[in-house]
């Protein structure tokens, strides 16, 4: 009964527009292009046995004056005290602020705690022998009093997993074959090479440093029979360790990808990477939002320093607030099942209007410390009198992310374009190698490997590191500017996933572009395939897939193959140059492909960015739905509050390309009523820091 209808076609035509157009136009008297119905790959997976995404915290937190207990520490039977304060916790913070621990209170297994956090349906992530990194997993032993735990967990069918973290970087090879320290970068894990320990020295080829790490990884998956889940924070290895543990026969179940967004690291590409490994390999993905910041970590209170004198921790300390926010609305917002809010019980609560107070420390005895030494037992920083409270900043803003969460239907991301990078690519980002992205952490980049880097830091998310000569590139980044390398404006919004050679035609076949990047070599298989895919493609779009290769791709191959895919396929093939594909390529795959089109501008009227990203709700009634964020003009000096300039402030138009009535911001709670400036459009400004989700109706 409209007089106005709406089809959107990404490019081209659809078939039976042409045949249906004229009667439309005499049935309404008026067609204009807009959005109906645009495909999405498939949702990523959550975690078994959950509906929505999860936050999880530490339940481990020591007193501030003091360093925390050993992980061979042994653990402490729970006391009644002990166990009420841990329900006071919950009953708190659960499904206010968090889900579920990472890591869960080390409590004997028979204690009842973990009887009472697996009745809550609390998914926890468990540390091997007390380490969460793998400069120290490869020795680790599996702890009994966990295994125990496990058991409990299983047996009420809560998810619960060993968690490795930071593993990547311990891979690394300094051009010169050795592995000392860099000079300035302060990470003391980078004094040893795991290909050191897998392989008794550096690789030579991509394909025996894959070999070196998978057998690795795999020799760690098997002290804990494959439950593992993998953040490996600065590289990219987010497929590999799916992979390696699904073929070795592992359950999927308690399998998991993911990073941490921690150090000068590019968020945004490692939420494409993790998305398109989700994808790919039908695992949930997950995100760790660290609060450290250049040797600092924030917690409640004023700046100090920890009890190993090496570390800064306060309210000041440690990420911005407005970071911590953004990052988790980001990872929601881009489909992970698992948010770590690690640190987050010491920077959330207060209790009674003050910062948390440690528990008092106890002289114990054990086999490497003599009686009467001190540790803290505050394995829960809550006593169960005390009365908690969100005041503390980073806590108020994880709550609202939190409520979010359980409120809003997030939808399915809608990433329309697929970039495809070789199985054996190795993209990498330890900062033990520097950020010249040495393959694998020990192999110079070839120019084809230099394209990966190039692609993600300077095409897609602009403004990443200098690429690709620099060796230590970190130092030369002010610790202030840190945070907004982490999150940066997307000129064209986050329209891709990342997955690898090995992709099947039906996951390939749901997106509408693919774009091959990197060192790969289109081969029989890897044409099959795209054939295929492209079939799929063109059905659920209505339009042929569009195909981006490299001149150094398709060295080698018969005529009569690449005539096939340029039947099948739109494809355009790059020759020569430092690119996967031309920039403004991507200029138009936003436009032909994304349902808004997104405008902004300085308070000086200069062209300014946004990052920006889209999700499409699915039932009865499809919604767009827009994630917006002003990531600039935020300094967060080492041990200062964060400060915003005010000048930084844009205003964004919104253009959408199918028809609408209004926009409500799940974030403000505003109301943004259609332009009447006759653009089909909202307009809105956005302050420094300033995060807007925006549900099109």
């Amino acid at each position: 009964n409209s007089p106005k209808i709406n089809i959107f076609s990404p490019g081209h035509a659809m078939p039976w527009l042409r045949v249906f157009l004229p009667l439309l136009v005499s049935m309404t008297g008026q067609v204009s292009l807009g959005v109906v119905m645009l495909p999405t790959p498939p949702a990523p997976a959550l975690l078994p046995g959950t509906s929505g995404v999860v936050i999880q915290i530490g339940a481990l937190r020591h007193a501030p004056h003091q360093p925390a207990p050993p992980p061979g520490e042994p653990v402490i039977p729970a006391d009644t005290q002990t166990l009420d304060a841990l329900r006071n916790l919950t009953r708190f913070g659960l499904g206010v602020v968090f889900d579920g621990f990472d890591p869960p209170p080390r409590f004997d297994a028979d204690s009842g705690v973990f009887e009472y956090i697996a009745s809550l349906k609390m998914p926890v992530s468990w540390y091997l022998g007390g380490a969460d990194s793998a400069m120290s997993f490869p020795n680790s032993t599996t702890d009994p009093n966990t295994t125990a735990a496990i058991a409990v967990f299983d047996h009420q069918s809560v998810w619960n997993s060993y968690r490795v973290s930071e593993w990547g970087w311990g891979f690394f090879v300094k051009p010169d074959g050795t592995t000392p320290v860099l000079p300035n970068n302060g990470y003391g894990w980078c004094k040893t090479s795991l290909y050191h320990d897998a392989m008794g020295g550096a690789p030579t080829t991509k394909a025996q440093a894959e070999l070196a790490m998978k057998q690795e990884y795999l020799r760690w998956a098997a002290k804990v029979d494959g439950r593992l889940n993998s953040r490996p924070s600065w590289s990219f290895y987010l497929h590999e360790p799916m992979r390696w543990c699904l073929q070795a026969g592992y359950n999927r179940t308690s399998l998991g990808t993911g990073f941490e967004i921690n150090g000068a690291t590019d968020g945004q590409a490692h939420v494409a990477f993790a998305r398109g490994a989700s994808r790919q390999w039908g695992v949930p993905w997950m995100v760790d939002v660290s609060p450290w910041h250049e040797g600092s970590h924030v917690t409640t209170g004023p700046t100090r320093l920890d009890g190993d004198n090496k570390t800064w921790i306060g309210l000041d300390s440690g990420k911005s607030a407005s970071f911590i926010f953004r990052a988790t609305l980001y990872a929601w917002f881009s489909g992970a099942a698992v948010i770590t809010a690690e640190g987050a019980s010491g920077y959330a609560f207060t209790y009674q209007g003050e910062p948390l107070a440690p528990w008092p420390c106890h002289a114990v005895a054990n086999g490497s410390r003599s009686k009467g030494d001190l540790i803290c037992r505050n394995l829960l920083p809550y006593s169960p009198f005390t009365k908690l409270n969100l005041t503390a900043p980073h806590g108020v803003l994880l709550a609202k992310a939190r409520a979010l969460f359980g409120t809003r239907d997030r939808g399915v991301s809608y990433t329309p374009i697929a970039v495809v990078i070789d199985v054996l690519a190795g993209y990498n980002g330890s900062p033990c190698g520097g950020v010249n992205r040495t393959v694998w952490g020990a192999l110079p980049p070839s120019p084809q490997d230099q394209e990966l880097g190039l692609l993600f830091e300077r095409q897609l998310v602009p403004g990443g590191f200098a690429y690709p000569n620099s060796t230590d590139e970190q130092s030369k980044i002010p610790v202030e500017d840190y945070e907004t390398l982490q999150l940066r404006a997307t000129p064209n919004g986050e329209m891709v996933d990342v997955v690898q050679t090995d992709v099947s035609s039906d996951l390939l076949g749901w997106y509408s572009a693919f774009v091959f990047a990197g060192e790969v070599t289109i081969d029989a298989n890897l044409i099959s395939m795209i054939e295929k895919a492209a079939t799929l493609s063109r059905t659920r779009w209505q339009s042929k897939p569009r195909l981006y290769l490299r001149d150094h791709q398709i060295t080698g191959l018969p005529t009569s193959a690449l005539d096939t895919l340029k039947e099948l396929t739109n494809c355009t093939i790059t020759r020569g140059g430092e690119y996967a594909l031309p920039t403004s390529a991507l200029k138009d795959l936003s436009s032909d492909l994304m349902p808004f089109t997104i405008n902004a501008t300085s308070r000086r009227g200069e062209v300014s960015g946004v990052q920006w990203s889209v999700n499409k709700q699915q039932g009865g009634v499809d919604h767009w739905v827009l994630h917006l964020a002003n990531n600039d003009g935020i300094s967060k000096p080492l041990n200062q509050a964060e400060s915003h300039d005010a000048r930084k402030s844009v205003s964004v138009t919104a253009t959408a390309k199918f028809p609408f009535s209004f926009a409500v911001d799940w974030v403000s709670g505003q109301v943004f009523h259609e332009a009447t400036d006759g653009c089909d459009c909202i307009h809105l400004t956005l302050e420094p820091a300033n995060v807007a989700i925006l549900e099109f109706q």
